[in-house]
């Protein structure tokens, strides 16, 4: 799934601290430290929408892994999040 090193990955998740999805779920299995890590996010709690956690990388190849609380449905016509 990755190729190169890098200095963050982020994961986006329509419910925190609840993290699923097969994106989440390959981050979470890939990093092996997915106990640990589920664990801080329990931890930390409910974030808002838009809200930043930074939580242990692991194996994966990277300095930290960002978890990011998206809207639960995204559409195109919906409000903006993010401009060029």
């Amino acid at each position: 799934m990755f190729c190169y090193q890098t200095d963050v990955i982020v994961c986006t998740t329509p419910q925190f601290p609840k993290l699923y999805g097969p994106v989440a779920e390959n981050l979470l299995e890939r990093s092996g430290e997915e106990r640990e890590i589920r664990h801080d996010c329990k931890k930390k709690g409910q974030l808002e929408i838009g809200e930043v956690f930074e939580s242990l990388a692991g194996k994966l190849q990277c300095k930290l892994l960002y978890h990011v609380l998206m809207e639960p449905r995204w559409t195109a016509s919906g409000p903006k999040v993010v401009e060029k």
